[in-house]
């Protein structure tokens, strides 16, 4: 198996695990919680968890893949995420079941890992094409998992959990025998403790130049996404009686949309319309599905909306490549190191704030208005995003930012930086 191909595998293989939980992942908590009322909000406070150690550990795991090269991270990160799996399906308290879910927001770099190994092993022509590849194998994943993880649980609701198990058992064991170093040791580099901070990659949020402004409408992006990673089985299963198997369905469906949304319907809208008109477009649109989705009455509404949701997922890649093309080569690291952290930032913000407003819907789950919270408010960030996105104009030609000292973030010629994780379909985190 050549190394791209071993890269593509492990990718895919790990976006399955993640979306064969995907139905069931509130389960987890819920069997160690003993009032309903209260399993959102200690949800909420799980996937917070994660994301937060995975804030903290990406430049730590991005200077040690650099450092002791591309394998040795990635066993770990596979190894861990497996035993997160593992606490998740049979932990006999809620503190080991969190405890695991940290251990793999701590480790989390599998897909960080796969996009600089692609870059060690490809040249400015083929890499392009690989790192379209390798988005595409997470997205089949996350597409193919959800339909086997809900009809696994109509069994036994530990059986997703553990399934996805024995495929990272799989994974690690890909990850031994198939794929080779990609860091040769001369191009490796000592450890050096001041790329850790976890806030640098922040920075350009707040700093008065042009990159300000498309960052921010990223971060609304990203905050308005979380509404269905982190609520979308709770509401249904609340609002309409959904089981596992259903809300697999529901995911499959809009991961196909997503692709579809991604691969085929943004290319020609982009052609036809310019990137900027495009990525209006989609916020609009994001916040249509959104507040119909706030009070779909039906469940077959909620199918077709969150159908229809999947065009609203072109904003973030579109307004990703604009800015990868407005910067030089030798600043790419630190962007695509922002960019994770947004990403990073509103995996843990987002649970917090939406997980507690379902609690609201206690034993009646009839009131759309507390059910559908969340989604409100996903559908006012996607308009203030188009907002501050402003009147979309012609896009302008590649215009380097001015130079200035950059935020060392890792290699220059990878995806992602010492402190960064590319970014993935809308889930939640492990």
């Amino acid at each position: 198996m050549s190394i791209p191909r071993a890269i593509l595998w492990t990718a895919f293989l790990d976006a399955l695990t993640f979306g064969m939980v995907l139905p069931v992942l509130p389960s987890a908590v819920a069997r160690h919680v003993d009032d309903p009322e209260a399993v959102a909000p200690v949800f909420g406070a799980f996937l917070a968890a994660g994301a937060v150690a995975g804030f903290i550990a990406a430049p730590v795991l991005g200077d040690f893949s650099d450092h002791f090269g591309r394998r040795a991270v990635l066993r770990t990160s596979i190894a861990c995420a497996a035993i997160d799996l593992l606490l998740m399906a049979c932990a006999p308290t809620l503190t080991l079941v969190f405890a695991g879910h940290v251990l793999a927001g701590l480790t989390g770099a599998t897909l960080a890992v796969a996009h600089a190994a692609i870059a060690d092993v490809s040249d400015a022509a083929s890499r392009p094409g690989y790192f379209s590849r390798l988005a595409a194998a997470v997205a089949a994943g996350i597409v193919v998992g959800p339909g086997p993880g809900g009809a696994l649980a109509r069994l036994d609701p530990s059986m997703p959990f553990l399934a996805a198990v024995g495929i990272s058992l799989v994974n690690l064991s890909l990850a031994f025998r198939a794929m080779p170093e990609t860091l040769p040791p001369g191009a490796r580099r000592p450890l050096d403790p001041a790329r850790w901070h976890p806030l640098a990659s922040l920075r350009p949020l707040w700093r008065p130049t042009p990159r300000a402004r498309p960052l921010r409408v990223v971060l609304l992006v990203c905050l308005a996404g979380r509404a269905s990673s982190s609520t979308w089985a709770l509401l249904t299963e609340r609002r309409f009686g959904w089981n596992a198997a259903e809300i697999g369905i529901s995911f499959a469906t809009m991961g196909l949309a997503t692709v579809l949304a991604q691969g085929v319907i943004s290319p020609a809208l982009e052609r036809r319309l310019g990137l900027e008109h495009t990525v209006g477009l989609a916020l609009l649109w994001s916040a249509a599905t959104a507040a119909g989705i706030a009070f779909a009455p039906a469940g077959w509404v909620l199918h077709v909306l969150a159908a229809a949701s999947g065009l609203a997922s072109i904003a973030g890649p579109l307004l990703s490549a604009r800015m990868s093309r407005a910067v030089p080569p030798s600043e790419q690291g630190e962007l695509q190191g922002s960019l994770a952290a947004i990403a990073a930032l509103s995996a843990i913000v987002g649970p917090l704030v939406y997980t507690p407003t379902l609690t609201a819907v206690g034993s009646n789950p009839e009131r759309l208005l507390a059910t559908g919270t969340p989604f409100v408010a996903a559908a006012a960030l996607s308009l203030l995003a188009r907002c501050i996105l402003g009147r979309p104009g012609r896009d302008p030609p590649f215009e380097p930012a001015p130079r200035r000292a950059a935020v060392d973030s890792g290699r220059p010629d990878s995806p992602v930086g010492a402190g960064g994780e590319a970014e993935r379909p809308p889930a939640p985190p492990r």
